[in-house]
C-alpha cells in the first residue's frame, strides 16, 4: 500500500505501511516511521509521509562463493544469508531455489531450502550454479520480495 499523495491519513495506515498491528503505540521519532518519511535525522512533519511506500531491501550476505571445503565426500559451500531490510515485524518464511540453468547434481544441504541461510552440496567439481531466495511472510504468505541472484562455483580451477 502506498500511502495518500494528498488529504489526510491515520496513524492506522501508517501502522499498516510499516507492516505493524493497526492500533500499535508508536512515537514519530522511531527510526521505522523516519524511514518511510525519508526524514534522516532532522524534523520531519506529516507531509513527508504523503506518497511514500516502505520499501522493501532484500540482500545477501554475498554475491558469489567459491569453495574447496569437503565435508563427507561432499563439496559444500560457504553459508550465504538472505537478509531482508523491512520494518515490518512479520516473521518470515524463506525458499531458496535454483535459477537459470538448473544442475541437478548440486543440491541444498540436509534439504534445507527454506532457512534463510544457505548451504549448498555437489559431489563433484562444478561452475557458476545460481540460486534465489524468495521471501514470504509466513502469517498469509504474501510475497515480501526475491533476492539478487547468488553463485555457488565448487572446486573449479580458473
Amino acid at each position: 500500500m502506498t500511502l495518500p499523495a494528498s488529504g489526510s491519513f491515520s496513524a492506522r495506515e501508517l501502522n499498516i505501511e510499516v507492516g505493524r498491528s493497526e492500533l500499535m503505540a508508536g512515537s514519530a521519532g522511531e527510526a521505522i516511521f523516519r524511514r518511510l518519511a525519508q526524514a534522516g535525522d532532522g524534523a520531519y512533519s506529516a507531509k513527508d509521509f504523503m506518497g511514500k511506500k516502505m520499501e522493501i531491501e532484500i540482500t545477501l550476505s554475498k554475491m558469489e562463493d567459491y569453495s574447496e571445503k569437503v565435508v563427507g565426500g561432499w563439496f559444500q559451500s560457504n553459508p550465504v544469508n538472505c537478509i531482508v531490510n523491512y520494518a515490518g515485524l512479520d516473521s518470515m518464511k524463506y525458499q531458496w531455489d535454483q535459477v537459470g540453468k538448473i544442475n541437478p547434481k548440486v543440491r541444498v544441504q540436509n534439504g534445507r531450502a527454506t532457512l534463510r541461510t544457505l548451504i549448498v552440496e555437489c559431489k563433484e567439481p562444478v561452475k557458476d550454479v545460481q540460486w534465489q531466495c524468495t521471501v514470504r511472510r509466513l502469517v498469509d504468505d504474501k510475497l515480501i520480495g526475491v533476492s539478487p541472484v547468488l553463485s555457488i562455483t565448487f572446486q573449479w580451477r580458473k
